[in-house]
């Protein structure tokens, strides 16, 4: 969004890939570039002599590309070796539980370097490890939402009873077992769609069983284009215990749809507070309070404004990024 949102804006943007894969759907008016340095063999010997050779061909297109900004998202091991006279490390990840033996590299990665997070929590997480960059700054990033508003009208499969909703991969740090639990104590007569796929699936299955909800929760594996069933729930729940910023709390506003969320330590607070709905965000593993919230949740929701997320509109949040 952040790329495409600028080329609008008649900025000249290319996207760089290391690696010959796509996983998202490219705009129309991006420019990519596939540099294809990072493949099996090179994996296989990954050792600073690779990487530097990595970083010697990024580094020479780079020089040829004149480029007024370079922001880097990914592949540190290789872009911490280039230079560019304003470059930019974008983190969009929380780094509260970083092992200790990493947190020495992530040290020399970003030292004296200019850094962008994508909440104040994960700048919060950066600077505990005791990071010293040149500067840093909280970019909040843009969600497109014209683009959502025309994929939450495209028809989809209805699913024919009031539900809640909650879209994430179903792995541990996503708080599936407490958010099946809230539910369940709840005692509320909608059903909750669960969006996603991932290793707890059969676990939580059991579990959404063992707890008597088991014809209430519906696992609707990954779909592509989630945005009708977001538009039209009663509200969307996120228990994650690790988040960036929570993109999907923020889409869900954009439809038009209530939020409620637990405080992990990145992301949810902040949306919620600007959202001015920080009633709908509980501490970590609160369960009494969040089904609490569900119940009120399921009787009224929230009539959502354009003030609760213009932050994150295009206009106003890319031209932050024009000022790098």
């Amino acid at each position: 969004t952040v790329a495409s949102g600028l080329a609008d804006r008649a900025c000249n943007v290319e996207v760089w890939l290391l690696r010959d894969k796509i996983e998202h759907k490219v705009p129309n008016n991006i420019k990519l570039k596939k540099l294809n340095l990072i493949t099996p063999f090179t994996k296989a010997f990954n050792n600073l002599i690779t990487r530097s050779l990595q970083a010697k061909k990024v580094q020479k297109r780079i020089d040829e590309a004149k480029a007024d900004v370079l922001i880097c998202c990914a592949s540190e091991k290789i872009t911490a070796l280039v230079y560019h006279p304003n470059q930019y490390f974008w983190l969009h990840g929380d780094y509260g539980n970083t092992k200790t033996k990493y947190i020495n590299k992530i040290k020399k990665f970003y030292r004296d370097r200019n850094i962008i997070c994508v909440s104040k929590g994960v700048e919060k997480s950066i600077f505990k490890l005791g990071v010293l960059p040149k500067t840093s700054q909280v970019l909040w990033n843009p969600i497109d939402y014209s683009l959502i508003h025309r994929e939450a009208e495209i028809p989809s499969s209805a699913h024919n009873r009031s539900y809640f909703i909650c879209v994430a991969s179903l792995g541990m740090m996503k708080g599936h077992c407490e958010l099946l639990k809230a539910f369940a104590l709840s005692n509320v007569s909608d059903d909750l769609l669960l969006i996603g796929k991932g290793p707890e699936l059969q676990h939580l299955q059991e579990y959404a069983k063992a707890l008597g909800i088991e014809k209430q929760v519906h696992f609707k594996g990954f779909i592509k284009n989630p945005y009708p069933y977001i538009k039209n729930a009663k509200a969307l729940l996120l228990t994650s215990k690790n988040e960036g910023l929570s993109l999907v709390l923020i889409e869900a506003l954009m439809l038009g749809t209530d939020i409620a969320a637990m405080d992990c330590p990145s992301g949810p607070k902040e949306v919620l507070e600007y959202a001015n709905l920080s009633k709908n965000l509980f501490t970590l593993g609160d369960i009494d309070g969040f089904a609490k919230c569900i119940q009120r949740l399921s009787l009224r929701q929230e009539n959502i404004e354009q003030h609760q997320y213009m932050r994150f509109l295009p206009d106003v949040a890319l031209k932050y990024f024009e000022l790098l």
